[in-house]
């Protein structure tokens, strides 16, 4: 009777150990599944970050009040005055706005 216990309790203490060392894979593959992701988001952040300063940077000679660039949630948001983008009565972009389009463009194309 004394080995019936004896096999018992340790059949009882691998099947432990087994369900001991699943769970402890299952945190690690989570663990490394969120620091995964965080980075990802870090280095998203950081470009829309560079993004954000040189699109800043190109559009040094335009008024800030018709231009404005924003991070909102993760995306680079951008706005353009209607005053800028269109002349008084016409449906054609101007010049200065097609400039501005340009440059948002091509500070995208370098990333």
């Amino acid at each position: 009777m004394k080995h019936l216990y004896t096999i018992i309790l340790t059949a009882v203490l691998l099947t432990s150990c087994v369900s001991q060392n699943k769970y402890t894979q299952v945190l690690n593959d989570q663990n490394k599944y969120i620091k995964d992701l965080t980075t990802s988001m870090q280095r998203k952040d950081s470009i829309n970050l560079v993004l954000v300063m040189n699109l800043k940077r190109s559009l040094d000679d335009f008024d800030d009040e018709d231009i404005n660039i924003e991070v909102k949630k993760a995306v680079v948001y951008f706005s353009i005055s209607d005053k800028m983008l269109f002349r008084s009565g016409s449906y054609q972009i101007s010049n200065q706005a097609d400039e501005v389009i340009g440059k948002i463009a091509q500070a995208r194309s370098v990333l």
